[in-house]
């Protein structure tokens, strides 16, 4: 085995080592609001490392599942970045806030596109 290969593979296994302790923080966030998940209660953390992307998927299945709306992504959102400042945090992280402000504006606004009068005023206040 080549020294790239062997560093490649260390690498890989610190991944997946990572990927495991993420989708653990996750799940504890997935279990404190399984009641408000509805369907999505006793789902599992999935966490895709290549895509740096949660997923939900069933209990004993490998395959996620599609969550649908808006809001069930920006759950998904949520317990990611709740997940990932945890683990930071468990890890003696320095440099990440003591809190987390997540926004979801209704539509989003995407630069120098006309925008109707209301919403403008809307945005000024």
């Amino acid at each position: 085995m080549t020294a790239s290969m062997k560093e490649l593979g260390g690498m890989l296994g610190v991944a997946n080592g990572v990927t495991k302790i993420l989708d653990e923080a996750i799940q504890e966030y997935i279990s404190l609001t399984k009641v408000a998940l509805g369907n999505y209660g006793e789902y599992r953390s999935a966490f895709n490392y290549t895509d740096k992307k949660l997923h939900l998927r069933k209990p004993k299945t490998a395959s996620t599942e599609n969550v649908g709306s808006s809001s069930n992504h920006m759950l998904l959102h949520l317990f990611l970045f709740l997940g990932l400042r945890e683990l930071v945090m468990r890890n003696n992280g320095i440099h990440v806030a003591p809190f987390l402000i997540i926004e979801q504006f209704s539509r989003p606004y995407w630069g120098m596109t006309t925008i109707r009068t209301s919403t403008k005023a809307t945005l000024q206040r």
